[in-house]
């Protein structure tokens, strides 16, 4: 019998709890499922190849279920949606087998719900008049034998909680217990953390004048994708928050046993380099973990070799 690891991370089983890369992976999959695994790792904070194996693990957990498409009820012609409660005259499981296997498919049914307390069913709908609401109760609801009782609700306006990335970052931050501002303005934003409002304003704007196409390559410093215009509020700040570098892709030239090398490639003797310090091992891109690994590798080989 063979078995077959798959790519998880270490201790993450069917049941348990998500991480926070975990949680900023899903929610920027939910804002944009579409978005590119570059892009996606780039948002998160972490290597396109760490990106990859987390969504596939996220998906082989059963967390992630499918992609979906959303749709303008109103420019298909479902402009008129309703919310209708649902009673059967009795609770075996003939009726509700009954019921569950017809009404739930209907075309006109886009969510159904088996609840407790004074009804069973909770149906969301979408048709194209009232006339046709009125007329599919009839015709699929209080002609059904198994149906005892119904109640319409006409649903005026819906209000999907955002779980976009911009939530699951602050949710990251605000359990490191990170000061998180946010305000309606740049301006009133910039206040409450301490920078000047119109210098704040005028490089924001600098900056949106440079965005084109997901890049700003012209602003400063550069920035070679998900570049968007920062315009539309609520603002939101972390502060104090200042820059670090994971890895260099480059570094000083060493053989395989750490040595320095001079430009010639002749080793200088006594001299090691490891880790960070060390070029060569990344060029365009970084495995997640690489630069730890490097650092105990090439740390272990530089000593080995210094002790002969």
């Amino acid at each position: 019998m063979s078995s077959t690891t798959k790519n998880v991370r270490p201790g993450a089983g069917a049941g348990e709890p998500l991480d926070a890369i975990d949680e900023r992976l899903l929610a920027a999959l939910v804002a944009d499922a579409r978005i590119s695994n570059k892009q996606l790792a780039e948002l998160v904070g972490i290597a396109p190849s760490t990106a990859l194996m987390r969504t596939r693990a996220l998906s082989e957990r059963g967390i992630i279920q499918g992609f979906e498409a959303k749709l303008s009820l109103a420019a298909v012609g479902r402009s008129v949606q309703a919310l209708i409660a649902v009673r059967l005259r009795a609770h075996d499981r003939e009726q509700i087998d009954r019921f569950t296997s017809r009404v739930p498919k209907l075309p006109a049914v886009l969510s159904t719900f088996h609840t407790s307390g004074s009804v069973d069913y909770l149906l969301h709908i979408a048709v194209a008049t009232t006339e046709d609401l009125r007329d599919w109760v009839l015709d699929n609801l209080a002609t059904d034998p198994v149906v005892g009782h119904t109640e319409t609700t006409l649903v005026f306006d819906q209000t999907i909680r955002d779980l976009g990335p911009v939530s699951g970052v602050l949710n990251t931050f605000d359990r490191l217990g990170l000061d998180i501002y946010s305000a309606d303005t740049i301006e009133e934003l910039a206040e409450k953390v301490g920078l000047p409002p119109q210098t704040t304003r005028e490089t924001i704007e600098a900056f949106n004048a440079e965005v084109s196409d997901g890049e700003a390559p012209g602003a400063e410093p550069p920035k070679r994708t998900l570049a968007y215009p920062v315009e539309t509020g609520p603002f939101y700040a972390l502060h104090p928050l200042v820059p670090g570098i994971t890895l260099t892709f480059g570094g000083i030239m060493t053989d395989d046993e750490a040595r320095v090398l001079e430009p010639d490639g002749r080793p200088i003797p006594g001299l090691y380099a490891a880790g960070e310090g060390a070029g060569g091992a990344f060029f365009e891109d970084y495995i997640g973990g690489g630069a730890l690994s490097m650092c105990l590798t090439m740390g272990r080989i530089a000593g080995r070799s210094a002790t002969g």
